[in-house]
């Protein structure tokens, strides 16, 4: 059986060993340390790669951050419009529900101030009566004490054109109200029951 070949071993010395030589040194040759010599251009090369490298990944890296907080500003933007919309619908009906209350309080604040006249009084009457059917007998028709004396000061002919209707004072109503009994029933025409129901109309 044939024997292997034998691998020859160069000599290696301990960088931290001694030598001691029995003779002077005639000639002294140092080799090559570390990683072998590059040339020039392919180290510029190399370089050039190494830098367009980096470059590309910290542009990546940068490209990477700008989309993300890009994409939490629009959901933050989106969280706060979401938000604007909720208050806004919110504060629109507050609104809502305020404007009936705030119509009528102002309804009432200017019929509180407005100076009847016999001619207005006569016409609020009228408007009341109309409702009725021609046969007019039993009726009873109640207006506040100021109102009803402008009334009979500004109708001459009360026989005639209310005839069998009667006509009472009544304390507890105000300038412009005016409620009318009959054998039908009651029609109540005062001001406050007129703005109890627009009042439930505009809440509708």
């Amino acid at each position: 059986m044939a024997k292997s070949p034998s691998i020859r071993k160069e000599p290696t010395v301990s960088w931290s060993k001694r030598i001691s030589l029995d003779r002077p040194l005639l000639k002294v040759s140092l080799g090559r340390f570390g990683p072998p010599p590059v040339e020039k251009d392919e180290a510029e090369s190399m370089a050039d790669e190494a830098y367009a490298k980096g470059r590309q990944e910290a542009t990546d890296e940068l490209n990477e951050y700008i989309l993300h907080n890009r994409r939490e500003v629009h959901q933050l933007i989106g969280q706060t419009l979401e938000i604007m919309d909720t208050k806004i619908d919110h504060c629109l009906r507050e609104i809502m529900q305020g404007i009936p209350e705030l119509v009528v309080g102002i309804c009432r604040q200017v019929f509180s101030k407005l100076d009847l006249d016999g001619a207005v009084v006569r016409g609020v009457v009228d408007d009341v009566l109309q409702d009725l059917p021609t046969q007019r007998h039993g009726v009873t028709v109640y207006l506040c004490p100021r109102d009803l004396e402008l009334f009979r000061g500004y109708v001459d002919t009360m026989d005639k054109d209310y005839p069998a209707i009667e006509f009472m004072a009544d304390p507890k109503m105000e300038s412009g109200d005016c409620r009318v009994e009959s054998r039908f029933g009651e029609i109540d025409a005062r001001i406050s029951t007129k703005l109890r129901h627009i009042e439930d109309q505009l809440k509708a």
